[in-house]
């Protein structure tokens, strides 16, 4: 029989069967049986081994193509598709295969399949083993929020002196603002920080330093509208823990002052913010929030949440959203 490694099937080489074999010729037979067997050994070497039992492929090749060989969860040799399937929202019953992929509607979390099993619910699918969370959809989300709110980071709020450190003690970066307030005069002066000093900006914030104290606020079961005068105060502070759940409170900020050439900026302090539904209007002036996303505001006694106003000089207000705790 031949073979790649060692070829006896030339009859004129073959010894025959009565007759004298020579010595040399014997050995040469077995160096040659020998080199073959090392052959095959070096091949050995080199191979993937698997565990002593069978293990059986599908035969057909239409069932192989564009299949990978792997292992599943048990460490046994398994046949799969590549990366998988997206198999879409999540149900019960369905087949699901190894790498597979499918989203949960309620959640809107990213699952992928560890095993080939037939589902029953996520929890159930979960505990079992046969399925794992691949993305978590809200902290995605709160991830996304925090990098798109640079305004926040930027903006540093109203300083006696010039800051040292950004927000949470990161180092200062350029166009970084802050208002100075010298406590003297009616009038913040925008400085933005250039990448080695604060620069005093063209543009000047007229504003009061004046604080309103809206008391308690909110308690009408329905619409109601809190005014907000920006002529008497910038810095108002509303608490809506005896706030009643239903309808919607506005805070209305009125006479506001010209914004032809600077820019105006106004404070809303709120406890327990979260309690009810809460807009906000200014002169028919729409609304933009920092990260385009309105804020989550807190229901705890424990935060206030600050929210902060500015009506540029193209018209627009802009508001961004920070905590801070009480003591």
């Amino acid at each position: 029989m031949a073979n790649s490694y060692y070829d006896n099937s030339d009859t004129g080489n073959r010894f025959l069967s009565g007759e004298t074999a020579r010595g040399e010729d014997v050995d040469a037979k077995f160096d040659a049986v020998e080199t073959a067997f090392d052959q095959v050994g070096s091949d050995i070497d080199r191979a993937l081994k698997m565990p002593s039992g069978s293990v059986e492929l599908p035969s057909l090749a239409s069932d192989r193509a564009g299949k990978l060989i792997g292992f599943d969860q048990l460490g046994n040799l398994f046949m799969y598709s590549g990366a998988g399937a997206w198999r879409g929202d999540y149900a019960a019953g369905v087949d699901y295969k190894l790498n597979d992929s499918f989203r949960d509607p309620s959640s809107n979390n990213l699952y992928s399949v560890l095993n080939n099993f037939t589902s029953s619910s996520i929890a159930a699918d979960l505990a079992n083993g046969d399925i794992e969370l691949s993305v978590n959809f809200s902290t995605l989300v709160a991830q996304a929020q925090a990098s798109s709110s640079g305004f926040k980071a930027y903006y540093l709020g109203v300083h006696l002196t010039e800051p040292t450190e950004g927000v949470g003690g990161i180092p200062l970066e350029a166009g970084m603002l802050f208002h100075l307030d010298d406590g003297v005069s009616t009038k913040l002066i925008l400085h933005t920080f250039d990448g080695l000093s604060w620069q005093p900006n063209i543009t000047e914030m007229s504003t009061l330093r004046s604080a309103g104290d809206l008391g308690a606020v909110g308690g009408v079961a329905g619409n109601e509208t809190v005014t907000c005068d920006l002529s008497v105060a910038t810095v108002f502070q509303a608490d809506l823990s005896a706030a009643s759940t239903s309808g919607t409170l506005t805070f209305d900020f009125t006479n506001l002052p010209d914004t032809s050439d600077k820019v105006v900026a106004f404070d809303l302090q709120l406890k327990r913010g979260g309690r009810k539904a809460l807009a906000f209007t200014c002169h028919g002036k729409t609304l933009r929030w920092s990260g385009n996303a309105a804020p989550v505001l807190s229901t705890s006694t424990l935060y206030h949440d600050v929210l902060s106003f500015h009506v540029l000089d193209d018209g627009s207000l802009k508001a961004a959203h920070s905590w801070a705790g009480l003591a």
